[in-house]
Formats: C-alpha cells, sequence, structure tokens
C-alpha cells in the first residue's frame, strides 16, 4: 500500500519521498511504514502495480508540484526505482496504473495545460526497464 502525505507534514519536513507499508495476509496486518527513497511526494495519490516481473509506479515527478507524470520501474521489489518514462510534461496529479493480458501498463490520470486536473486521460504503455 502505498501512503499519500498530508500538506501539515509537508510543511514541516519539506521535501517529501512516498511512504508505504505491505501486507503479506491479504490485509489483515501491514508492516511499519517505510520510504521509497527515489520517490518523490508531491501530496497526490498515486499508483503502483506489481507484473510479477517489476513493480512500476505513477506519479507526477516533483516534490512540490503536480507536474510531469512519470511511470518508474523497480526490479528489486521498491528498493530502487532508477528507470523511469515521462508520460506527459506538463500539469498533472492522480493517477491510476492497471495491466493488460499481454503486460503492457494501462494508466490513466489528470492532466491539463495549466491546471492539473482540467482533463483524465487514458494511455498503454509498454512494459520497459529491463
Amino acid at each position: 500500500m502505498i501512503v499519500r502525505t498530508n500538506i501539515g507534514v509537508a510543511i514541516k519536513y519539506n521535501k517529501l519521498n512516498k511512504i508505504y507499508s505491505i501486507s503479506e495476509d491479504g490485509g489483515a496486518s501491514w508492516s511499519k511504514l517505510e520510504v521509497f527513497a527515489d520517490i518523490k511526494e508531491p501530496i497526490c495519490m498515486t499508483s503502483i502495480v506489481n507484473t510479477g516481473d517489476a513493480l512500476y509506479y505513477s506519479q507526477p515527478d516533483d516534490y512540490y508540484f503536480k507536474v510531469q507524470m512519470t511511470i518508474a520501474v523497480s526490479r528489486d521489489d521498491g528498493a530502487t526505482f532508477d528507470n523511469r518514462k515521462i508520460i506527459y510534461q506538463g500539469a498533472s496529479g492522480y493517477s491510476d496504473l492497471g495491466v493488460s493480458y499481454e503486460g503492457d501498463l494501462f494508466l490513466v490520470f489528470e492532466n491539463g495545460a495549466v491546471e492539473y486536473d482540467g482533463r483524465i486521460t487514458f494511455v498503454r504503455v509498454k512494459a520497459f526497464g529491463d
């Protein structure tokens, strides 16, 4: 589970990275919160999906602003997200990821020319990061 931080935390601690928790029993219990050191947190709903071969993570790739919708990939169970693909350079916000039967990624996200929530866009992206 990835966790969205709130504005009070961001003001107190300045730059934030995304935090997460793991359940090994279908959600009955959760691990203590950990930090994804390679993932910036612009206080936004983001998404993560496991394809079996990799973790893919979608987010606006900035500490402070909802801009530059990006998909990052981890091949080491989330220890690092060192391979990124920019999907949209401009204002962008909430996102959600899915996986097709063929292994491609589906991404739906807010974006716009000026505001991050001007429209909703759906894209299909080939898996990457090998």
